[in-house]
Protein backbone atom coordinates (compact mmCIF):
# COMPACT_ATOMS: atom_id res chain seq x y z
CA UNK A 1 0.00 0.00 0.00
CA UNK A 2 1.26 3.50 -0.95
CA UNK A 3 2.03 6.03 1.86
CA UNK A 4 0.01 8.64 2.28
CA UNK A 5 1.89 12.10 1.35
CA UNK A 6 1.22 15.42 3.54
CA UNK A 7 0.57 18.29 1.34
CA UNK A 8 2.84 21.18 3.56
CA UNK A 9 0.55 24.18 1.98
CA UNK A 10 -2.91 22.50 3.39
CA UNK A 11 -4.16 24.12 6.43
CA UNK A 12 -4.01 21.09 8.24
CA UNK A 13 -0.05 20.91 7.82
CA UNK A 14 -0.07 24.62 8.72
CA UNK A 15 -1.96 23.73 11.78
CA UNK A 16 0.23 20.34 12.65
CA UNK A 17 3.61 22.72 12.25
CA UNK A 18 2.44 25.74 14.50
CA UNK A 19 1.12 22.44 17.01
CA UNK A 20 4.93 21.50 17.32
CA UNK A 21 6.23 24.79 17.84
CA UNK A 22 3.50 25.43 20.69
CA UNK A 23 4.51 22.20 22.20
CA UNK A 24 8.73 22.51 21.53
CA UNK A 25 8.32 25.97 23.39
CA UNK A 26 6.12 24.62 26.25
CA UNK A 27 9.08 21.92 26.61
CA UNK A 28 11.29 24.32 26.82
CA UNK A 29 10.01 26.83 29.17
CA UNK A 30 9.11 24.29 31.79
CA UNK A 31 12.69 23.33 31.38
CA UNK A 32 14.22 26.00 32.43
CA UNK A 33 11.63 26.75 35.36
CA UNK A 34 12.73 23.23 36.69
CA UNK A 35 16.27 23.90 36.08
CA UNK A 36 16.03 27.50 37.78
CA UNK A 37 14.14 25.81 40.75
CA UNK A 38 17.06 23.30 40.70
CA UNK A 39 19.79 26.46 41.13
CA UNK A 40 18.03 28.31 43.46
CA UNK A 41 18.07 25.46 45.90
CA UNK A 42 21.17 24.46 45.16
CA UNK A 43 22.44 27.91 46.34
CA UNK A 44 20.20 28.05 49.12
CA UNK A 45 21.71 24.99 49.95
CA UNK A 46 25.37 26.39 49.64
CA UNK A 47 24.34 29.13 51.72
CA UNK A 48 22.78 27.34 54.98
CA UNK A 49 25.87 25.20 54.89
CA UNK A 50 28.76 28.17 54.81
CA UNK A 51 26.14 29.94 57.31
CA UNK A 52 26.77 26.76 59.33
CA UNK A 53 30.32 26.35 58.68
CA UNK A 54 30.44 30.10 59.95
CA UNK A 55 28.35 29.90 63.26
CA UNK A 56 30.45 26.07 64.05
CA UNK A 57 33.55 27.78 63.41
CA UNK A 58 35.70 26.09 66.40
CA UNK A 59 38.69 29.09 66.09
CA UNK A 60 36.37 31.69 65.68
CA UNK A 61 34.51 30.48 68.75
CA UNK A 62 37.48 30.74 70.95
CA UNK A 63 38.71 33.31 69.95
CA UNK A 64 35.61 35.66 70.41
CA UNK A 65 35.84 33.69 74.22
CA UNK A 66 39.73 34.97 74.69
CA UNK A 67 38.39 38.59 73.70
CA UNK A 68 35.54 38.31 76.46
CA UNK A 69 37.88 36.50 78.56
CA UNK A 70 39.70 40.27 78.54
CA UNK A 71 36.57 42.44 79.95
CA UNK A 72 36.24 39.63 83.10
CA UNK A 73 38.40 39.59 86.51
CA UNK A 74 41.02 36.96 86.83
CA UNK A 75 39.94 33.72 88.69
CA UNK A 76 40.71 33.99 92.14
CA UNK A 77 43.34 31.61 92.95
CA UNK A 78 43.17 29.85 96.70
CA UNK A 79 46.60 30.44 98.50
CA UNK A 80 47.41 27.04 98.74
CA UNK A 81 47.02 26.92 95.03
CA UNK A 82 49.21 29.99 94.32
CA UNK A 83 51.67 28.65 96.76
CA UNK A 84 51.97 25.35 94.89
CA UNK A 85 52.03 27.33 91.57
CA UNK A 86 54.81 29.90 92.17
CA UNK A 87 57.13 26.32 93.53
CA UNK A 88 56.31 24.54 90.18
CA UNK A 89 57.10 27.99 88.18
CA UNK A 90 60.68 28.45 89.72
CA UNK A 91 60.88 24.45 89.27
CA UNK A 92 60.26 24.87 85.44
CA UNK A 93 62.42 27.62 85.30
CA UNK A 94 65.47 25.89 86.85
CA UNK A 95 65.02 22.77 84.66
CA UNK A 96 65.00 25.35 81.53
CA UNK A 97 68.56 27.23 82.45
CA UNK A 98 70.40 24.14 82.66
CA UNK A 99 72.95 23.95 80.33
CA UNK A 100 72.85 21.21 78.24
CA UNK A 101 69.40 21.26 78.96
CA UNK A 102 68.18 17.60 79.94
CA UNK A 103 64.98 17.66 81.25
CA UNK A 104 62.33 20.03 79.30
CA UNK A 105 59.85 17.53 79.39
CA UNK A 106 59.52 17.89 82.75
CA UNK A 107 60.26 21.76 82.82
CA UNK A 108 57.26 21.29 80.32
CA UNK A 109 55.46 19.33 82.77
CA UNK A 110 55.90 22.01 85.90
CA UNK A 111 54.88 24.89 83.92
CA UNK A 112 51.76 23.58 82.16
CA UNK A 113 50.69 22.97 85.66
CA UNK A 114 51.47 26.10 87.36
CA UNK A 115 50.18 27.89 84.16
CA UNK A 116 46.90 26.06 85.29
CA UNK A 117 46.85 27.14 88.43
CA UNK A 118 47.05 30.89 87.28
CA UNK A 119 50.34 31.27 87.69
CA UNK A 120 50.96 34.41 85.18
CA UNK A 121 55.11 34.16 84.87
CA UNK A 122 54.31 30.45 83.57
CA UNK A 123 51.40 31.79 81.44
CA UNK A 124 53.86 33.90 79.30
CA UNK A 125 56.78 31.40 78.88
CA UNK A 126 53.66 29.14 77.40
CA UNK A 127 52.72 31.52 75.09
CA UNK A 128 56.29 31.96 74.24
CA UNK A 129 57.48 28.56 73.93
CA UNK A 130 55.34 25.98 71.75
CA UNK A 131 57.82 23.27 73.04
CA UNK A 132 56.67 23.63 76.19
CA UNK A 133 52.69 23.55 75.96
CA UNK A 134 50.58 20.42 75.49
CA UNK A 135 49.89 18.92 72.67
CA UNK A 136 47.87 20.22 70.09
CA UNK A 137 48.73 23.76 71.38
CA UNK A 138 51.46 24.63 69.01
CA UNK A 139 49.53 27.30 66.69
CA UNK A 140 49.26 31.15 67.74
CA UNK A 141 45.90 30.93 68.52
CA UNK A 142 47.43 29.09 71.73
CA UNK A 143 50.23 31.20 72.19
CA UNK A 144 47.30 34.18 71.86
CA UNK A 145 44.96 32.51 74.86
CA UNK A 146 48.01 31.80 77.17
CA UNK A 147 49.11 35.03 76.08
CA UNK A 148 45.46 36.64 77.28
CA UNK A 149 45.71 34.82 80.79
CA UNK A 150 49.04 36.52 81.74
CA UNK A 151 48.03 39.82 80.69
CA UNK A 152 44.33 39.70 82.42
CA UNK A 153 46.54 38.75 85.86
CA UNK A 154 48.58 41.38 85.56
CA UNK A 155 51.89 40.55 83.90
CA UNK A 156 53.47 43.81 82.61
CA UNK A 157 55.69 41.67 79.63
CA UNK A 158 52.31 39.89 78.97
CA UNK A 159 50.51 42.90 78.45
CA UNK A 160 53.82 44.10 76.29
CA UNK A 161 53.39 42.17 74.41
CA UNK A 162 49.37 41.35 73.71
CA UNK A 163 49.26 45.58 72.96
CA UNK A 164 52.27 44.80 70.18
CA UNK A 165 50.19 41.51 69.04
CA UNK A 166 46.98 43.95 68.99
CA UNK A 167 49.06 47.04 67.39
CA UNK A 168 50.21 44.83 64.33
CA UNK A 169 47.39 42.06 63.41
CA UNK A 170 50.37 39.72 63.70
CA UNK A 171 48.40 36.96 65.61
CA UNK A 172 45.28 38.73 66.43
CA UNK A 173 42.73 40.91 64.22
CA UNK A 174 44.18 43.98 64.27
CA UNK A 175 42.99 46.48 67.16
CA UNK A 176 45.52 49.80 67.03
CA UNK A 177 42.73 51.85 70.00
CA UNK A 178 42.66 48.51 71.79
CA UNK A 179 46.13 48.04 71.96
CA UNK A 180 46.83 51.28 73.40
CA UNK A 181 44.71 50.08 76.71
CA UNK A 182 47.19 47.51 76.89
CA UNK A 183 50.33 49.36 76.20
CA UNK A 184 49.53 51.55 79.01
CA UNK A 185 48.34 48.83 81.64
CA UNK A 186 51.84 47.82 81.06
CA UNK A 187 53.50 51.45 81.44
CA UNK A 188 51.31 52.14 84.25
CA UNK A 189 53.33 49.33 86.09
CA UNK A 190 56.34 50.47 85.01
CA UNK A 191 57.34 48.42 81.90
CA UNK A 192 59.77 51.11 79.66
CA UNK A 193 59.45 49.99 76.02
CA UNK A 194 55.71 50.30 76.90
CA UNK A 195 56.23 53.63 78.17
CA UNK A 196 58.23 54.61 75.36
CA UNK A 197 56.03 52.85 72.83
CA UNK A 198 52.84 54.53 74.33
CA UNK A 199 54.77 58.28 74.40
CA UNK A 200 55.29 57.61 70.38
CA UNK A 201 52.08 56.66 69.59
CA UNK A 202 50.35 59.52 71.44
CA UNK A 203 52.56 61.74 69.26
CA UNK A 204 52.15 60.17 65.83
CA UNK A 205 48.28 59.46 66.31
CA UNK A 206 48.97 55.46 65.97
CA UNK A 207 45.40 54.05 67.58
CA UNK A 208 44.09 56.86 68.31
CA UNK A 209 44.27 60.90 67.87
CA UNK A 210 47.63 62.78 68.46
CA UNK A 211 47.55 63.89 72.23
CA UNK A 212 50.42 66.07 72.38
CA UNK A 213 50.55 66.14 75.82
CA UNK A 214 50.43 62.13 76.24
CA UNK A 215 52.77 62.40 74.44
CA UNK A 216 55.40 64.48 76.59
CA UNK A 217 53.93 62.49 79.70
CA UNK A 218 54.97 59.27 78.77
CA UNK A 219 58.32 59.90 76.83
CA UNK A 220 59.27 61.72 80.03
CA UNK A 221 57.81 59.14 82.52
CA UNK A 222 60.41 56.58 80.35
CA UNK A 223 63.50 59.36 80.52
CA UNK A 224 62.92 58.96 84.29
CA UNK A 225 62.75 55.34 84.50
CA UNK A 226 66.37 55.09 82.43
CA UNK A 227 65.30 54.83 78.78
CA UNK A 228 67.86 56.76 76.82
CA UNK A 229 66.22 56.81 73.69
CA UNK A 230 63.58 58.82 75.02
CA UNK A 231 65.47 62.10 75.77
CA UNK A 232 66.04 63.36 72.07
CA UNK A 233 61.84 62.62 71.52
CA UNK A 234 60.84 64.43 75.39
CA UNK A 235 62.47 67.24 73.80
CA UNK A 236 60.78 67.72 70.70
CA UNK A 237 57.39 67.06 72.34
CA UNK A 238 58.35 69.73 75.06
CA UNK A 239 58.60 71.95 72.42
CA UNK A 240 55.04 71.46 71.32
CA UNK A 241 53.51 72.74 74.84
CA UNK A 242 53.28 76.00 76.20
CA UNK A 243 55.33 76.42 79.37
CA UNK A 244 52.64 76.81 81.69
CA UNK A 245 51.27 73.31 80.01
CA UNK A 246 55.02 71.37 80.50
CA UNK A 247 54.84 73.36 84.74
CA UNK A 248 51.51 71.38 85.45
CA UNK A 249 52.56 67.97 83.42
CA UNK A 250 56.18 68.30 84.82
CA UNK A 251 54.74 67.88 88.53
CA UNK A 252 52.47 64.89 87.82
CA UNK A 253 55.51 62.85 86.27
CA UNK A 254 58.13 64.17 89.63
CA UNK A 255 55.20 62.28 91.33
CA UNK A 256 54.68 59.51 89.43
CA UNK A 257 55.21 56.31 90.46
CA UNK A 258 54.20 52.61 89.01
CA UNK A 259 51.05 50.33 89.68
CA UNK A 260 50.83 46.86 90.42
CA UNK A 261 47.02 46.94 90.72
CA UNK A 262 44.65 49.12 90.08
CA UNK A 263 40.66 49.44 90.93
CA UNK A 264 38.31 48.51 88.33
CA UNK A 265 38.26 49.93 85.89
CA UNK A 266 41.34 51.26 85.30
CA UNK A 267 42.55 54.60 83.91
CA UNK A 268 43.45 52.85 80.86
CA UNK A 269 40.27 51.14 80.42
CA UNK A 270 38.30 54.44 80.81
CA UNK A 271 40.64 56.12 78.69
CA UNK A 272 40.05 53.88 75.69
CA UNK A 273 36.42 54.22 76.89
CA UNK A 274 36.35 58.19 76.28
CA UNK A 275 38.95 58.08 73.28
CA UNK A 276 36.05 55.45 71.69
CA UNK A 277 33.31 57.26 72.53
CA UNK A 278 34.59 60.95 71.35
CA UNK A 279 35.43 59.26 67.77
CA UNK A 280 31.84 58.03 67.77
CA UNK A 281 30.33 61.63 68.24
CA UNK A 282 29.69 61.28 71.92
CA UNK A 283 31.02 64.28 74.44
CA UNK A 284 33.16 62.71 76.43
CA UNK A 285 35.50 65.55 76.86
CA UNK A 286 39.60 64.67 77.57
CA UNK A 287 40.72 61.13 77.35
CA UNK A 288 41.92 61.70 81.23
CA UNK A 289 41.22 58.50 82.23
CA UNK A 290 38.83 59.84 84.63
CA UNK A 291 35.29 59.08 85.08
CA UNK A 292 34.00 62.11 85.92
CA UNK A 293 30.60 64.03 84.90
CA UNK A 294 30.66 64.13 81.22
CA UNK A 295 32.15 60.86 80.91
CA UNK A 296 29.05 59.19 82.72
CA UNK A 297 26.66 61.57 80.36
CA UNK A 298 28.37 60.53 76.92
CA UNK A 299 28.55 56.75 78.27
CA UNK A 300 24.83 57.03 79.34
CA UNK A 301 23.96 58.35 76.01
CA UNK A 302 25.72 55.82 74.20
CA UNK A 303 24.56 52.97 76.42
CA UNK A 304 21.17 54.23 75.25
CA UNK A 305 21.37 53.72 71.75
CA UNK A 306 22.80 50.03 72.51
CA UNK A 307 19.72 48.79 74.45
CA UNK A 308 21.68 48.67 77.98
CA UNK A 309 20.20 48.27 80.47
CA UNK A 310 20.46 51.17 83.59
CA UNK A 311 22.69 53.23 80.85
CA UNK A 312 25.27 55.73 82.62
CA UNK A 313 25.74 53.49 86.19
CA UNK A 314 29.11 51.75 84.83
CA UNK A 315 31.31 50.75 81.80
CA UNK A 316 29.81 47.11 80.83
CA UNK A 317 31.66 44.73 79.19
CA UNK A 318 28.73 44.73 76.25
CA UNK A 319 29.70 48.47 76.12
CA UNK A 320 33.60 48.26 75.58
CA UNK A 321 33.05 45.21 73.34
CA UNK A 322 30.83 47.39 71.45
CA UNK A 323 33.43 50.24 71.17
CA UNK A 324 36.23 47.75 70.28
CA UNK A 325 33.97 46.28 66.85
CA UNK A 326 33.13 49.92 65.70
CA UNK A 327 37.13 51.04 66.41
CA UNK A 328 38.17 47.93 64.69
CA UNK A 329 36.03 48.39 61.85
CA UNK A 330 37.64 51.97 61.41
CA UNK A 331 39.45 52.66 58.58
CA UNK A 332 43.57 53.06 59.96
CA UNK A 333 45.87 54.74 58.15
Amino acid sequence: MAAARLDASSPHSAGLREGLRSAWHGIRTATLAVVAVLVLAACVDLSEAGNAATAADPKADADAARRASELEPAPRIQPRDRARAATLAKEGRTKLARKPQSDLAGAARALRESARLGDPDAQLLLAQNQTLRPEGESDDAAAVAWLTRAAVRGNAAAQLELAMDYASGRRIRREPSWADMWFERAARQGNREAMLTLGRRRAAGEGRDVDELEAYRWLAIAVRAGVKDAERERAAAAKLLAPDERAGIDAEIAAWRPVATEPSPDMALIRFVQAELVANGYDAGPADGRLGARTARALAAYQRVQGERDPGEEITAATVMALRNTAAARPTP
